[in-house]
C-alpha cells in the first residue's frame, strides 16, 4: 500500500481565503452543495456534512472575469469518532455561457500499477475543455485528505485510519467547473457493471474503476445541466 496520492496542484484556485457554504438536510438523505452543483448522499444517518474553509476562490476568465468557487465536505462516521469515506467537493458558483481556456489538471499524474488515468483534455478552436478521471488506491486516505479537510475533522474528533480507494473526477467546460474527490475503504464494493474501460497498467479492481467511470459520468451531467444536480453511483460495502 502507498502512503498517500499526491494531490499536486489545483490550476483552477487563485489562493484567496473564502468561507463555503453548508450543505442541507430536509429529512431522508442529505444533499451536499458545492457552487452550483449539489447531489444527495446515500440514506445513511452515518453522514456527516460540513463546511470547510479553504484557500480557494476565482476560476481565471479572461476578458470574461471570474467565478466564485464553493466546497464542501462530507464523511461517514462508520463507528462514533471513526470516518471510513470521505467526499470533497469543490464547484463554481456560476456558469458562464462564454467559452474559457481550461488547464489540463491530469497533467501531473501518470498511469502506474497503483492508479488509473483517463485524461480527456480537449484544445478546441476558441476553448479548451477539461476531463480527468483518477482512481488509485490502496492508499493511506488520512494522509491523502486535503490540508483543509484533515483539519477540520481533527477539530471534530475524527479519524480517518482506514486504507482504501481514492476516485477524483474534474469536468470544466465552458464557463462551470466542479472536481469531486471520493475516498473510500477497501470494504467498498463499488460497480456492479462491467467495466466500460481498459484500465491499462493499473491493478486497481475493476468494480472501483468502474464506479470512478460511472461517477465521472455523473459529475459531467451536472456541468451540463441547468440545476447543476447530479447522482453518485450506487454506493455499496461489504457489511450493507
Amino acid at each position: 500500500m502507498q502512503e498517500h496520492l499526491p494531490r499536486g496542484r489545483n490550476i483552477h484556485r487563485w489562493g484567496v481565503a473564502l468561507c463555503l457554504a453548508a450543505a442541507c438536510a430536509t429529512g431522508g438523505a442529505a444533499t451536499l452543495k458545492a457552487g452550483r452543483a449539489s447531489t444527495e448522499l446515500p440514506d445513511d444517518p452515518a453522514w456527516k456534512i460540513h463546511s470547510v474553509p479553504v484557500p480557494s476562490i476565482g476560476i481565471s476568465a479572461g476578458v470574461h472575469g471570474r467565478s466564485e468557487m464553493s466546497s464542501t465536505v462530507a464523511w461517514r462516521e462508520s463507528v462514533p469518532g471513526r470516518a471510513d469515506a470521505v467526499f470533497e467537493v469543490e464547484g463554481s458558483r456560476d456558469s458562464y455561457n462564454s467559452a474559457l481556456v481550461w488547464g489540463a489538471s491530469c497533467e501531473e499524474y501518470s498511469p502506474s500499477s497503483s492508479l488509473f488515468v483517463r485524461n480527456g483534455w480537449r484544445n478546441l478552436l476558441r476553448e479548451a475543455h477539461d476531463d480527468c478521471l483518477l482512481v488509485g488506491g490502496p492508499f493511506d486516505l488520512g494522509a491523502s485528505l486535503s490540508p483543509a479537510t484533515a483539519e477540520l475533522m481533527r477539530s471534530k474528533g475524527v479519524q480517518v485510519d482506514v486504507p482504501g480507494y481514492i476516485v477524483r473526477s474534474t469536468i470544466s467546460r465552458q464557463g462551470t467547473t466542479l472536481t469531486v474527490w471520493a475516498y473510500l475503504p477497501e470494504t467498498f464494493r463499488g460497480s456492479t457493471n462491467p467495466l466500460s474501460v481498459e484500465r491499462g497498467p493499473a491493478e486497481v479492481p475493476a468494480a472501483i474503476v468502474q464506479w470512478g467511470v460511472e461517477l465521472a459520468a455523473a459529475v459531467r451531467e451536472s456541468t451540463l445541466s441547468l440545476s447543476g444536480r447530479f447522482k453518485l453511483p450506487p454506493m455499496r460495502f461489504d457489511k450493507d
